[in-house]
């Protein structure tokens, strides 16, 4: 009755879900963010916005929808 489903897990796959500083700092910068407003928006503390810029692996849900932000070039007022 129960399917037994194995979910593999490549680097391939994690490298398109982690983000990393460099890439987190790039991305609130690009929407006109600093660490602090970032950590308002996001809805985090703002030594979790300042460790996420220097290295502290951000979230899936959180570079989603920074990446998602980016890419469909939207302002923070537009996402509420």
């Amino acid at each position: 009755p129960g399917v037994n489903r194995k979910v593999k897990i490549s680097p391939h796959n994690l490298v398109e879900t982690l983000m990393d500083g460099k890439e987190y700092s790039a991305a609130i910068a690009k929407l006109g963010l600093s660490q602090v407003k970032a950590a308002k928006w996001l809805g985090i503390g703002i030594r979790t916005s300042h460790g996420y810029a220097n290295g502290e692996l951000v979230p899936e849900y959180i570079a989603k929808l920074l990446r998602l932000c980016v890419k469909l070039k939207m302002k923070p007022e537009d996402v509420k």
